[in-house]
């Protein structure tokens, strides 16, 4: 747990409160994420009995929210966190070369739409979005537990359990 804890804060999954800091593993509730937040900016229900928690943390452009936070309605736990970037960052240490897949869009997109995955312990993914190589910089960082991938990514579920051709096969 100490690593995972180690991994989100160097993924900016870590969120700043004045000189305090809050770290996700996941599975919180919405009555603990409000102790450590605040109430969120905005909230939204959307897709299978989710709903978005948004927050606008930290300095620079406060027009797009800078962290989504997402609980399962149902038992109002939360499922995925995801830090949004403004200007884009490097996390090339976040995704060893060993340790990390790369999976297109479905149908392909031109350009190809990539995501880098890293499997971590516990049943979780972080997801470099829209970064399918090392070098390339992210918008956006998601943690979240795989079991969920298909109802927020649906292609991405499928292609981690091998379901989807590479995409050379589908020229």
């Amino acid at each position: 747990m100490t690593k995972l804890k180690s991994l989100c804060a160097l993924a900016g999954l870590v969120i700043s409160l004045s000189a305090e800091t809050s770290e996700f593993s996941l599975g919180e509730s919405m009555e603990d994420v409000a102790r450590k937040l605040g109430p969120p900016k905005l909230v939204a229900d959307f897709g299978a009995g989710l709903r978005s928690w948004q927050y606008h943390l930290g300095s620079g452009d406060n027009h797009d929210p800078s962290h989504y936070l997402v609980f399962r309605r149902s038992s109002g736990k939360l499922v995925s966190v995801t830090r949004n970037y403004d200007p884009e960052e490097l996390v090339d240490g976040l995704f060893p070369g060993s340790q990390t897949s790369t999976h297109f869009l479905r149908p392909p997109t031109d350009p190809p739409y990539g995501v880098r995955v890293r499997r971590l312990p516990g049943g979780r993914v972080l997801l470099a979005m829209g970064s399918p190589k090392t070098g390339q910089p992210v918008s956006q960082l998601v943690l979240m537990l795989e079991a969920d991938l298909a109802s927020l990514y649906p292609w991405l579920a499928d292609a981690l359990k091998g379901n989807v051709p590479p995409p050379e096969a589908l020229r």
